[in-house]
């Protein structure tokens, strides 16, 4: 596992071999194995994220995806550029996640 500038707050799954970078994961979250996160913008705008139902600038363009409480990332995830895995929220393996991921309604 690879982890760079990041916040792992307690709590959290991050098994062997999931990557992140310049990410915030909360407690039970679940990355599972061969998890990738996309961290850094190349055209020079800073990365926004969702935040109460809007989009925020973070000022940064070197910022990963937050991965909420609860959320379960299936093996092989690709969580791209300015993408929120919210609360029990679900992705399938080898997903690649281009928004935002909300947890399904039964």
């Amino acid at each position: 596992m690879e982890t760079e500038n990041s916040v792992i707050i307690d709590g959290a799954i991050h098994p062997y071999r999931s990557e992140r970078a310049e990410s915030v994961v909360f407690p039970r979250a679940n990355a599972d194995a061969g998890s990738v996160v996309a961290n850094r913008r190349h055209d020079e705008h800073a990365v926004t994220l969702t935040h109460a139902d809007r989009r925020v600038r973070t000022e940064r363009r070197g910022f990963g995806p937050v991965v909420s409480g609860g959320a379960k990332l299936g093996a092989g995830t690709r969580l791209n550029l300015e993408t929120v895995a919210g609360p029990s929220a679900a992705t399938g393996t080898g997903e690649i996640v281009r928004r935002d991921v909300t947890p399904a309604v039964p």
